[in-house]
């Protein structure tokens, strides 16, 4: 920071002192313009800051808006203040929202509906939000918030999403979708919720948000559009009802049993059954 100089301060002079001049000291206006550089005040969506860091971490807080979407599902079963959306990716050439300890990343290359949002519970896209066949961005980043958000459940209630991760996503990604699909379900009646694995579940949570906000089933994931029947609202509403009525005190099949042995023979239960 650059000091201006002032001038001489005209006291009497000591014998054998010289007073130097001195520098002037920043005024408050400058320090908060200096503050200001590092951190950006999210007033409109009443969330806390975004801070921008060394080695390009940039994340904020949860937004009052993102909380109160949240509470629609989980209510005080998470700890919100724990929680903070990542600007930067953790994986080489991610493609999509990832949340595998607690907080989503939203990296910049991120497009679509999947782009960093200053608040998920409204989020701004530049042009036109239709995107054709009754599918609105604004929606869908909503409903893919929600599913990141499952993810922050799960981690907080003891489940590891790493080691599962670990197996599930390269299956995802090497095994054909008609063979395997890490998040494609279907329900039936009689479905549990600990049926499915978690990105399932995630999958899940999300489409019984859109139910609960009322959105078009356009919007909703690929595969209730391709597999839903009428008695499915029915179905994911009986699913989720354990959960909404106590999610702090739910519990998740598989927390505390995650050695690699049983994550795996957890994984591949869920391809062959």
């Amino acid at each position: 920071m650059d000091f201006k100089v002032v001038p001489d301060l005209h006291l009497p002079e000591v014998p054998g002192f010289k007073l130097p001049n001195m520098p002037e000291l920043p005024s408050g206006k400058s320090v908060i313009r200096f503050v200001s550089d590092k951190i950006i005040t999210n007033t409109t969506a009443k969330s806390k800051v975004i801070l921008r860091e060394d080695q390009s971490k940039k994340y904020r807080t949860l937004t009052v808006g993102e909380i109160a979407m949240c509470k629609e599902i989980f209510k005080d079963s998470i700890d919100y203040s724990k929680v903070k959306i990542i600007n930067r990716a953790i994986l080489p050439s991610q493609d999509v929202p990832v949340t595998p300890h607690g907080s989503p990343h939203y990296p910049n290359s991120l497009v679509g509906a999947n782009v960093y949002q200053d608040d998920f519970s409204n989020p701004k896209f530049s042009g036109n939000t239709d995107v054709g066949n009754g599918r609105d961005l604004k929606i869908v980043s909503k409903m893919t918030f929600i599913h990141e958000m499952t993810h922050v459940w799960q981690h907080q209630k003891g489940l590891n999403l790493i080691k599962r991760g670990l197996i599930l996503q390269p299956l995802d990604r090497v095994i054909p979708d008609n063979i395997y699909d890490a998040y494609s379900y279907q329900l039936k009646y009689g479905s549990k919720f600990n049926d499915f694995n978690f990105e399932q579940q995630a999958t899940i949570v999300s489409d019984y948000f859109g139910i609960l906000s009322d959105f078009s089933e356009a919007n909703f994931s690929s595969y209730w559009r391709k597999y839903s029947n009428p008695f499915w609202k029915q179905y994911i509403q009986d699913l989720m009802l354990p959960i909404i009525n106590n999610p702090k005190d739910f519990k998740l099949k598989g927390v505390g049993l995650d050695n690699p042995i049983t994550t795996i023979a957890t994984t591949l239960y869920f391809i062959v059954r």
